[in-house]
């Protein structure tokens, strides 16, 4: 059974009776809480070592921050215990992450290496689910997969493996000189999208429409610069700061669609004080924050309910774009065909309202064209 895979953190646990710590429920010597009761999850990776010591200091950091104003419940389920390989760490990741997604509770893992996205992901193809999966990383892991997956190549790894279940891909925060240029090019010919960390520093709103259409979101701890994580193997001057994380973990909860969350590549050795694990806390702190402020928008209500936009494009086949807006939360939709020639085929994609004015100014939004060509 999943339930037996967890073990319990078995933390000190701190005595303000309005900590998270003392407000969440706990996987102890009684056993694990009733996951059904549960909104969100919290679940620890195992270190390379096979310890949980990056999992564990990121929890003693959120047990101490206040529980916000949320009318649901959070639940620490433990750790998951290293295997005998990676293999068998995989296959634990994703016998829980299937349970708690097919009982709509969502799990937040953190620690472990960004490998272990792996175990997320065939979760969704086990439940024979098409998943849309955002990667926040300095780097973009496509690798040699000749080799066992690791961090450099464990995109690839996804990227090949069969049956195929991944529709979309987004990397965010991406640093150039980090990233092959064979590698903007193969996101660019599959027709997956890839914003620049000068795209979305300081001005996170723009990665909320790919945040809000993803199931999956994978946020390495490299994202941010050194100064707000030191706690990473390769020290970078440049990354996201601290603000912009906890934005993008506050858009990646209040996405609707959104059903998993993972938080890796945090080394608490190089993290003395704590600084880096508090950082990573507060991002889960606004996950669940995000949680809280969710609409209930697209999928979940009917286009009906929405503010229709209809923009004529002028040209040689001239030809009309729908945009939808909720009025609850104010974020915007656009109607994409299935395929340019299939007109009645239609999905709704998540836009900004610039996308908008840019296609009342003529323009064919770039994130239309490469999602009418994904769906061919």
């Amino acid at each position: 059974m999943w339930e037996d895979i967890l073990q319990p953190a078995d933390l000190l646990l701190p005595e303000d009776i309005s900590s998270i710590g003392q407000t969440m429920m706990m996987h102890d010597a009684n056993g694990l809480p009733d996951v059904k009761a549960c909104r969100l999850a919290l679940i620890g990776l195992p270190d390379a070592n096979g310890e949980h010591q990056a999992a564990n200091a990121i929890r003693q950091q959120l047990y101490t921050l206040q529980k916000g104003a949320w009318d649901f419940d959070f639940a620490d389920l433990g750790n998951v215990p290293a295997g005998r390989d990676h293999v068998d760490t995989l296959v634990a990741i994703e016998d829980v992450a299937k349970e708690l997604i097919q009982r709509q509770c969502i799990p937040i893992f953190i620690g472990g290496q960004s490998q272990d996205a792996l175990g997320l992901y065939k979760a969704y193809a086990s439940l024979e689910q098409l998943v849309n999966m955002a990667v926040i990383s300095s780097g973009i892991a496509m690798g040699d997969d000749h080799q066992a997956a690791d961090a450099s190549n464990w995109l690839t790894h996804v990227l090949m493996s069969k049956p195929y279940h991944l529709f979309h891909l987004a990397c965010l925060a991406y640093q150039t000189y980090f990233v092959p240029e064979e590698t903007l090019t193969i996101m660019e010919k599959m027709h997956f999208e890839a914003l620049r960390i000068g795209q979305i520093k300081g001005t996170m709103a723009a990665a909320e429409p790919l945040l809000r259409d993803m199931d999956i979101i994978v946020a390495d701890n490299a994202s941010m610069g050194s100064v707000d994580a030191p706690g990473q193997i390769s020290p970078n001057p440049n990354g996201l700061s601290s603000v912009d994380f906890c934005q993008a973990m506050r858009y990646a909860g209040m996405s609707d669609k959104s059903s998993s969350l993972m938080l890796t590549g945090y080394h608490p050795t190089l993290d003395p004080h704590g600084h880096n694990a508090m950082a990573l806390a507060q991002g889960i702190w606004y996950i669940a924050e995000g949680i809280q402020w969710r609409k209930g928008d697209y999928p979940h209500r009917p286009v009906k309910d929405y503010l229709k936009f209809t923009v004529w494009l002028e040209g040689d086949e001239g030809h009309e774009m729908v945009f939808y807006k909720s009025p609850l939360s104010e974020r915007w939709w656009m109607v994409v065909p299935a395929s340019p020639s299939e007109s009645a085929r239609k999905s709704m994609i998540p836009c900004s309202h610039e996308d908008y004015l840019q296609a009342l100014k003529g323009d064919i939004p770039d994130r239309w064209w490469k999602a009418s060509r994904r769906a061919i």
